[in-house]
């Protein structure tokens, strides 16, 4: 039983490992860009506004998107037109006084990039510009999702704002010493599996050399032949005892050989008659 038991472990074990490599690999998040962290740090002794541009360089990268400042893809109001800085109205917003320009607007999603170490609702120009941003997504039926640090503070209201519209606020963009604990998390688990893995392994060896080494022991039967047969020793012939039995035993038998003989006799002639005297050695006389 306990070996079926340890089996069943590094089977558990074996899928803990997969998932380890998995989550290591770091393409499973469900985010648009597949990844729990940014594929670059974060250099944060840049000004505010190199920040910002850096954080959309890494994320269109990740996303593998066009960054929406070249392509120019608005949100206008409902009285703005074309311009310079708007190649194209994508969707009509009446809350929006000229036009909002996302950092990554797609057909999948509108994404934007947001590089700072706070990002909350108190800053109401942010706020209103996430506002306009969740009001297109609602209207165009795609989510809307915003990255910022690993260490940016958000508060609930922009989290629900965010989340209204299908997308959400993924703390994304890696900065110097950081460490995912998810990694750490997977790390240990590939490590621990392994060890069992083995172990369980190593038992299975030994076990099964032990086996064998009891199966070489055991002498194999040989089948039962006539050279090897076990047959009852033969009476000694000079046996005094012996000799009368067997003279017994050999007159019990003609007697009864002559009595066949007599009443086959009997039934072929009716009338005929048949005797024969049998003289019997006397014991005393042998």
């Amino acid at each position: 039983m306990w070996r079926n038991i340890w089996r069943i472990v590094a089977v558990l074990m074996i899928g803990i490992i997969i998932a380890g490599i998995v989550l290591l690999l770091n393409f499973t998040a469900p985010n648009p860009t597949g990844r729990r962290y940014s594929s670059e740090v974060v250099n944060l002794d840049l000004s505010n506004g190199d920040r910002g541009t850096d954080g959309e360089r890494i994320l269109a990268t990740d996303l593998n998107a066009p960054n929406n400042n070249l392509e120019k893809h608005c949100i206008c109001g409902a009285v703005a037109t074309t311009t310079s800085q708007c190649n194209l109205c994508r969707v009509t917003i009446t809350s929006v006084n000229t036009y909002r320009l996302p950092d990554f607007f797609t057909e999948a999603y509108i994404a934007d990039s947001k590089n700072r170490n706070s990002w909350q609702s108190l800053d109401t120009r942010e706020y209103a510009q996430m506002t306009d941003y969740a009001d297109a997504a609602i209207a165009l039926d795609i989510p809307l999702w915003v990255f910022v640090r690993v260490d940016t503070i958000v508060d609930q209201p922009m989290y629900d704002l965010v989340r209204s519209t299908g997308g959400d606020i993924v703390h994304y963009f890696a900065v110097p010493d950081w460490v995912d604990p998810v990694n750490i998390i997977a790390i240990v688990g590939i490590i621990l599996g392994s060890l069992i893995v083995v172990f369980v392994l190593w038992r299975e060896f030994r076990e099964t050399r032990h086996m064998s080494q009891i199966y070489r022991d055991v002498p194999e039967e040989e089948p039962e032949s006539p050279t090897n047969r076990s047959f009852p020793a033969a009476p000694k012939q000079d046996d005094p005892g012996v000799v009368i039995h067997v003279t017994h035993q050999k007159m019990d038998d003609a007697e009864e050989f002559m009595d066949k003989v007599k009443n086959r006799v009997e039934k072929t002639n009716g009338n005929g008659h048949f005797s024969i005297n049998v003289d019997v050695v006397d014991d005393d006389e042998s």
